[in-house]
């Protein structure tokens, strides 16, 4: 296997600098409203099931082989959605309902279940 060819590697890696560059930016100069109301949440889902997929398929080799389906990653989207939506804004006064949130974590498990949903080797 080389990692340097797979497209999702790189594609996942170019997510993960995307969002360091963007926070680094928001400290010098600032928030965009459209970035930190949305661009968050896009991303959310893709770089948090790619981190957590990637650790499992490199722990383990029987497990290099192991992909989320669809229905564990709706699920995942449904509590995230769930969660950060219905519940925290209630207990925490930074966080805010507003459905526009839901389908950016639809379009993220969705991005991530076509793109980054990949196992390293093929047996």
């Amino acid at each position: 296997m080389r990692i340097d060819t797979k497209l999702d590697i790189k594609i996942y890696a170019a997510l993960v600098m995307g969002v360091l560059i963007y926070k680094v930016a928001e400290q010098f100069y600032g928030s965009i409203v459209f970035f930190s109301a949305y661009f968050e949440d896009v991303l959310a889902l893709p770089i948090l099931l790619k981190t957590s997929l990637l650790i499992v398929q490199y722990t383990n080799k029987d497990w290099s082989i192991l992909i989320l389906d669809k229905a564990e990653i709706i699920t995942i989207a449904v509590v995230f959605s769930i969660y950060f939506e219905g519940v925290l804004p209630y207990f925490d006064y930074r966080f805010t309902a507003d459905p526009l949130d839901i389908a950016c974590y639809f379009f993220g498990a969705w991005f991530y279940s076509t793109y980054l949903n990949k196992a390293l080797a093929v047996n």
